[in-house]
């Protein structure tokens, strides 16, 4: 697309933030819609972020993807300035053995309020707008109901669950997970872990919150979940996974929590990329059921400027900014900062391809 095109970025999460600052640095005029009263308020809105490494095999597409965007995001967050990071310092803990731990002095613990807060100035942010529709006739027309918000030359859905809830993106099969953290109460912060512990859960340092020290223990994993009311047996398995990582830590006094509702995908691995027109595609890609070989395709249909960025899963700090410069190349043009390989292990039409090769 042409530098000075607009685009509409749907959500303002921390994907919808870092993919709309990119886009603006390339030339593009960037409007986010958030239907919150402030960007990053649903599953971006935790007081604390991990960047929480994955140690899956370095050679897997998987392991690749996570691998570029870990050097990524230290690049990106520590250019918003190091009172980004609350404490620097991560310990690993294998899950199946507490004998086998990794230190990443780098990584650590982000603060999302303060990464909202120097981003949001950055960018333009259009709150209490609930896009609930949206046509195409040359350009995007978006509604809020029955009112027109505004025109755009493109699309980028970043939306978390609420992604599929659009008529062009609902065969994207995202599954909403409830996670909920615990506050811990550390005023009295002797004995308590330095560096950022993770293994099954994970466990922050002590840090302030609204004046008083803090730690944030999570987070529970709760399959087709979408109630944020908060949980005692949440806090239990929360406290029962810190006292794994830390012995002693469940003896501390709970002082609340919060809940949030993430989007994964059926492989875990995030959605990124243009979006098919389900029915042209299924028919153009029909014949794949008998295999690739001696057939001519057409190009990819695909809605026209229309991009998703969904399914981030627990790993959004640490994937989003990398994310961001692949669906910025994929517009303007420019290298694509992942492998081909890893990049169609992201496409959001890999699902639509599977599902015809076994004739789904």
């Amino acid at each position: 697309m042409d530098k000075g095109s607009s685009i509409a970025i749907i959500g303002g999460g921390i994907a919808g933030l870092t993919t709309g600052l990119v886009l603006q640095e390339r030339g593009y005029h960037v409007t986010i819609f958030e239907r919150d009263h402030t960007p990053m308020n649903r599953a971006s809105g935790n007081p604390a972020g991990i960047l929480d490494p994955s140690l899956t095999n370095r050679e897997s597409l998987e392991g690749q993807f996570y691998h570029t965007a870990m050097s990524r995001a230290l690049d990106f967050y520590s250019s918003l300035g190091q009172q980004i990071f609350l404490s620097r310092g991560l310990l690993k803990f294998a899950r199946d053995s507490s004998d086998d731990t990794l230190c990443f002095p780098d990584l650590g613990v982000i603060s999302p309020p303060k990464i909202r807060d120097i981003l949001a100035k950055k960018l333009r942010i259009r709150n209490n707008i609930n896009i609930t529709h949206f046509t195409h006739t040359q350009k995007w027309h978006l509604f809020a109901g029955d009112k027109p918000q505004a025109t755009a030359d493109a699309i980028v859905i970043c939306g978390g669950p609420l992604a599929r809830d659009s008529s062009f993106a609902n065969h994207l099969p995202l599954e909403a997970v409830r996670g909920q953290i615990t506050y811990l109460n550390a005023e009295k912060n002797d004995n308590l872990p330095r560096k950022a512990l993770c293994g099954k859960g994970y466990l922050t340092p002590p840090f302030d919150m609204n004046g008083g020290a803090t730690i944030v223990s999570g987070a529970s994993f709760s399959r087709n979940d979408t109630d944020l009311s908060l949980r005692g047996d949440d806090h239990r398995e929360n406290l029962e996974n810190a006292e794994i990582l830390w012995p002693g830590i469940s003896k501390r006094e709970i002082t609340g929590g919060r809940c949030a509702i993430r989007a994964y995908s059926p492989d875990h691995m995030p959605i990124c990329g243009p979006v098919a027109d389900q029915e042209q595609y299924q028919a153009a890609y029909e014949m794949l059921k008998h295999g690739p070989k001696h057939q001519n395709f057409i190009p990819a249909p695909y809605v026209p400027n229309f991009y998703a960025v969904t399914g981030l899963g627990a790993r959004g700090f640490l994937s989003a900014p990398l994310l961001g410069n692949l669906i910025t190349a994929l517009i303007c043009g420019d290298p694509l900062p992942v492998t081909q390989a890893v990049y169609e292990s992201l496409h959001p039409a890999r699902f639509l391809i599977r599902a015809l090769k076994k004739e789904k």
